[in-house]
């Protein structure tokens, strides 16, 4: 008999977009007002972020991008009269994120860079393939490499250094005789 909740996904379903940590996302703000929301840090510092009224941001991914395209939606919602009692319906804020030329919404969210995929080994047990490349490419290019040129000091060091020490060893006295006292 199988269990039923190992067809089961996990039981928190978030309601809005979320962006991974190393991703980028640029964010159009669409308001005559800038546009501000706190992430705290790891130490649980509160950290202000603007988006300028009109213009295009930046947003480093995680909860950055998350909380900053989520507060502009949440806007964006509630200033819309066909769509502002429906906050959590997926669909209504996939329209402006992305925007929906049928609706006549210009989406928000410009370009998002996406994180690096991880890579999955080709082979079916698992195991990761180390081999590299043929070496004889690599010996020819390193044998058509030019060596590289002896780095200049900077100008003037040494002759700033010896007229200093031509001008101290002139103002010495001539050797001086010693006398001996037997």
């Amino acid at each position: 008999m199988e269990s039923k909740t190992a067809t089961k996904q996990d039981a928190y379903k978030p309601r809005w977009k979320h962006f991974h940590p190393q991703s980028t996302v640029w964010v159009k703000n669409p308001f005559d007002h800038d546009v501000e929301f706190q992430v705290a840090d790891e130490y649980d510092r509160p950290i202000k972020y603007v988006m300028p009224k009109g213009k295009v941001s930046e947003l480093p991914g995680g909860a950055v991008a998350t909380l900053g395209v989520k507060r502009i939606v949440d806007e964006l919602i509630q200033n819309s009269p066909t769509d502002k009692g429906r906050m959590w319906d997926e669909n209504v804020r996939t329209k402006f994120e992305n925007g929906d030329a049928e609706a006549g919404v210009e989406g928000i969210i410009i370009r998002e860079k996406q994180a690096p995929n991880k890579s999955i080994p080709s082979t079916p047990d698992g195991a990761v393939d180390l081999s590299v490349e043929d070496n004889k490419n690599k010996t020819e290019e390193e044998s058509t490499e030019k060596p590289p040129e002896p780095e200049e000091e900077f100008p003037g060091v040494k002759q700033g250094v010896k007229q200093e020490a031509q001008a101290t060893v002139a103002n010495l006295p001539e050797t001086a005789e010693i006398e001996d006292d037997e």
